[in-house]
C-alpha cells in the first residue's frame, strides 16, 4: 500500500510487516489504524509488540468494534504539520534581485577565485 503514513517509532522490518496485514483494508481505513497506533505508542499505551497492537486494531475494525480514540488528533496533528511545511516553502522562495546586486555578486565570486587560485 503506497502513502501510508507510518508511525515513526516502527523500523522498517515493522513497517513490513504492518503493510503485509494492512494489505486487506481500504487505504483510509489503514491510515486511521495506523494513526491510532502512533497515538497509543505516544502515550506508552502498546504493552505487546506495535504489530501485535495492530492486529488486534484490525480484529476489532473488522468486527466493527474499533472506536479510534487518538487517531483523529494523530491526523490532526499531521494535517498542520503539511500545511506549516508547505507554507514554510512557499515563503523560503528566492528573492529575486536586479541585474546589478548579480552581476556585483559575479564579480565578488570571480575576484575570490581569482585571489584563491594564486595560493
Amino acid at each position: 500500500m503506497v502513502g501510508l503514513i507510518f508511525p515513526s517509532a516502527l523500523n522498517q522490518s515493522a513497517r513490513e510487516a504492518a503493510r503485509k496485514i494492512l494489505v486487506s483494508l481500504s487505504a483510509e481505513d489503514a491510515q486511521a489504524l495506523l494513526d491510532e497506533l502512533s497515538g497509543r505508542l505516544a502515550v506508552g499505551g502498546v504493552r505487546s509488540s506495535p504489530i501485535a497492537y495492530l492486529r488486534s486494531l484490525i480484529n476489532r475494525q473488522k468486527n466493527g468494534d474499533f472506536v479510534p480514540e487518538l487517531a483523529h488528533g494523530v491526523a490532526e496533528q499531521r494535517q498542520k504539520r503539511i500545511q506549516e511545511s508547505s507554507s514554510s516553502c512557499r515563503s523560503a522562495e528566492p528573492k529575486k534581485s536586479s541585474p546589478e546586486v548579480g552581476s556585483a555578486h559575479l564579480a565578488e565570486i570571480k575576484q575570490a577565485l581569482k585571489c584563491g587560485g594564486r595560493s
